[in-house]
Order: C-alpha cells, then sequence, then structure tokens
C-alpha cells in the first residue's frame, strides 16, 4: 500500500472538509420540452433522417410516452411518462 509522506512521518493527514449536501428544487419538469420536441398523437412509423428526430413524445388521451429510436435494431424504443 502506498503512503502519504505524512503517513510515513506519523502525522495523521488534515480532515478535508466536507461541504453539506444541498436539496435544489427540481428545475426540470418534463412537461417543458413540448414545443421543444416533436410531440405526436400515434406512435412513430417513420425512419427518423437526422438525430433530432430520433427523439418523439406521444399523448393519447391522458398518458405521455417518450420514444427513442434505436439505431441499432432500427426500431422504436418507448417508457411511459405519466
Amino acid at each position: 500500500m502506498i503512503q502519504s509522506e505524512e503517513q510515513q512521518r506519523g502525522i495523521s493527514p488534515r480532515p478535508v472538509p466536507r461541504t453539506p449536501v444541498q436539496n435544489f428544487p427540481s428545475v426540470f419538469d418534463w412537461r417543458d420540452i413540448y414545443g421543444f420536441i416533436r410531440t405526436l398523437t400515434e406512435e412513430p412509423s417513420y425512419t427518423p433522417k437526422g438525430a433530432f428526430e430520433q427523439f418523439v413524445m406521444v399523448t393519447t388521451g391522458g398518458s405521455s410516452r417518450a420514444y427513442l429510436y434505436d439505431t441499432n435494431s432500427r426500431t422504436w424504443k418507448s417508457t411511459v411518462i405519466a
């Protein structure tokens, strides 16, 4: 085990001051992305031509899903948002 010079001389190292963890309010609300990301009313069936087209939101009724185009399998993957 490698020891610091202070440990080799038997001097205890100075404690590192710890700052308290601050709880910040969430500054991101997923609903704020409407208008920035393409929003559809049905599952996407097209093949995206650019990176920006690979992420879409789908709203149907009271639920929302986020869709991400997987370029390896060439399929859309989704997850429920709300």
